[in-house]
């Protein structure tokens, strides 16, 4: 790579980015022959993009470097940190009643769960809630399913939605942020006019060129799914 590795790469942190420990022939064949046209190696996470690169991912070992692996592996053991799986953010129904509240001290269970089913109930929050958004237009709870059984966790300071290109729009609609009259058609009450989702920008898919070689060097699933293979995975993570 061209770019220098203090500019535009680092070290020592949580999410690991490099190339990936295994390219066919061809990958090399396509740099040299990129290098004889006048084009340059280039980082792709550098400063100019323009040029042949191998592609580089968030990898570790040979395999994915998830955000999950990256950064609640480390910190799964920590006592202020709990993270729910098989979890949903759910609609809220005004008809169900049968939340379960969050709290640290569980003898303020019963209180807690009571003042929150009245502010659910409540017109401003009873059309539609994910983040449950009171009057002042401050996020307060985010309500969830799961196996069946509505969840309602109360937050003390702030709300982090990251639900991605598709999810976090879902979410911020169904909680009442967005265009009002378009929420309205599905009976959301709205407590923030935006038009959300309107920039949407997001690739289902990525171009490329198919052809034939005439050396078997390109990744077939013959070549790739074998016990040779898959034990030098297993060892070598590549």
């Amino acid at each position: 790579m061209n770019a220098e590795p203090d500019e535009y790469h680092s070290t020592g942190g949580y999410l690991t980015v490099t190339e990936s420990p295994y390219r066919t022939p061809v990958a090399t064949a396509f740099l040299e022959a990129g290098v004889e046209m006048g084009y340059e190696n280039r980082d792709v996470n550098s400063e100019r993009q323009t040029g042949f690169v191998i592609p580089q991912g968030t990898i570790r070992r040979g395999s994915r470097c998830s955000a999950a692996k990256a950064f609640l592996r480390p910190a799964r053991l920590r006592p202020n940190l709990h993270v729910t799986m098989r979890s949903f953010v759910h609609k809220h129904s005004a008809g169900r009643q049968n939340a379960v509240i969050a709290c640290e001290h569980p003898e303020k269970q019963q209180q807690q769960q009571q003042q929150n089913r009245e502010q659910l109930l409540h017109p401003a929050a009873a059309a539609a809630a994910d983040v449950l958004i009171n009057e002042n237009k401050r996020a307060w709870a985010v309500k969830y399913e799961k196996y069946d059984e509505i969840h309602v966790v109360r937050a003390r300071k702030e709300i982090i939605l990251s639900g991605g290109a598709l999810m976090s729009p879902h979410v911020l609609m169904h909680s009442g942020v967005g265009e009002c009259s378009h929420l309205q058609e599905f009976g959301i009450y709205c407590h923030q006019n935006l038009k959300v989702g309107y920039n949407l920008q997001d690739h289902i898919g990525i171009g490329g060129l198919t052809f034939v070689i005439k050396k078997p060097v390109g990744i077939i699933q013959s070549r790739v799914e074998n016990v040779p293979t898959i034990m030098k995975y297993a060892l070598f993570g590549k």
